[in-house]
C-alpha cells in the first residue's frame, strides 16, 4: 500500500512541475513577444501607449526580453531548482503589475494606454497566480 501511495504521490509532483513548465513557457513567450516589439519598434508603442518617452519603451522592452530568457530557461530546470527560483519569478511578475497599476495612476498613459498597460498586468497577474499556486503544490 504505501509502495502505491508513494507511485501516486510521484505522479502528482510530476503533473504538477509539467503544469508549472506550461505556465512559465507561456509567461516566457509572452515576454519576449512583448519585450522585443517594444525594444524593436519603441515609437510604434508609444503612439498606443500615449507616453511621449520611446527610449524608456526601449529600455523596458529589453529588460522583458532578459526576463523572458530567464523564465524560458527556468522552464526547463530541475524541480529543485524550480522550487528555489519561482518565488522569484512571481515576485518579478508582481511587481510588474503594481509597476502598471502605478504608472496607470499617475496618469503616464493615454486613454489606449491606460487599457493596454491594465490588459497587460491582468495577463501578468494572472501568470503570477498560477505559478505560485502550482509552486505551492510543489511543496507538500
Amino acid at each position: 500500500m504505501a509502495a502505491t501511495t508513494e507511485l501516486t504521490r510521484t505522479n502528482q509532483i510530476g503533473l504538477v512541475v509539467a503544469r508549472l513548465r506550461f505556465v512559465l513557457r507561456i509567461n516566457a513567450a509572452n515576454s519576449i513577444v512583448f519585450g522585443a516589439l517594444m525594444a524593436a519598434m519603441p515609437e510604434t508603442v508609444d503612439d498606443v501607449l500615449g507616453t511621449a518617452r520611446p527610449g524608456w519603451i526601449r529600455l523596458v522592452g529589453l529588460g522583458l526580453v532578459g526576463f523572458a530568457a530567464f523564465v524560458g530557461w527556468l522552464s526547463t530546470a530541475s524541480p529543485k531548482v524550480l522550487k528555489k527560483l519561482v518565488p522569484q519569478v512571481v515576485l518579478g511578475d508582481v511587481g510588474w503589475v503594481v509597476g502598471s497599476v502605478v504608472t496607470v495612476l499617475l496618469g503616464w498613459y493615454s486613454g489606449a494606454g491606460n487599457v493596454t498597460v491594465l490588459a497587460m498586468a491582468v495577463a501578468v497577474d494572472a501568470f503570477a497566480a498560477l505559478q505560485w499556486w502550482l509552486w505551492r503544490r510543489l511543496q507538500r
